[in-house]
C-alpha cells in the first residue's frame, strides 16, 4: 500500500508538474503573442517613416539637382564673362583703368 501510495503521489506531482508547464506556456504564450503584435505595429510604423523619409529625401535630392545645375550655369556665365575681359585688347584695359582713376580724382575733388 505505501508503493501504491507513493506511486501515486508520484503521477499527482507529475500531473501538476505538466499542468504547470502548460499553464506557463499558454502565459509565456500572451507574452509572445502580445510582443510578436507590438512587433509587427513597430515594423508598420518603421515602413511608413521610411516611406515617408524616403519621399523627403527625393525632393531634397531634387532640390539639390536644381541648385547645382544652376551654380554651373552661374559659373559657365562668369567664365564667359572672364574670357570675354581678357579678350578685350590690352589698351582698352588700360584706357577703362586711366578712366576709372581719372573719376575718382575728379570725385575726391568735387
Amino acid at each position: 500500500m505505501l508503493d501504491a501510495g507513493i506511486a501515486l503521489a508520484l503521477a499527482v506531482w507529475r500531473v501538476v508538474v505538466v499542468v504547470e508547464r502548460v499553464r506557463v506556456d499558454l502565459f509565456g504564450f500572451g507574452y509572445l503573442h502580445k510582443t510578436m503584435q507590438l512587433r509587427n505595429e513597430n515594423d508598420v510604423q518603421m515602413k511608413a517613416l521610411w516611406t515617408e523619409h524616403e519621399d523627403e529625401c527625393k525632393r531634397l535630392q531634387e532640390e539639390l539637382n536644381l541648385q547645382k545645375t544652376k551654380e554651373d550655369r552661374q559659373r559657365a556665365l562668369l567664365q564667359l564673362q572672364w574670357k570675354v575681359m581678357s579678350d578685350k585688347p590690352r589698351n582698352d584695359q588700360e584706357v577703362t583703368s586711366k578712366e576709372v582713376g581719372m573719376l575718382e580724382m575728379t570725385r575726391v575733388k568735387g
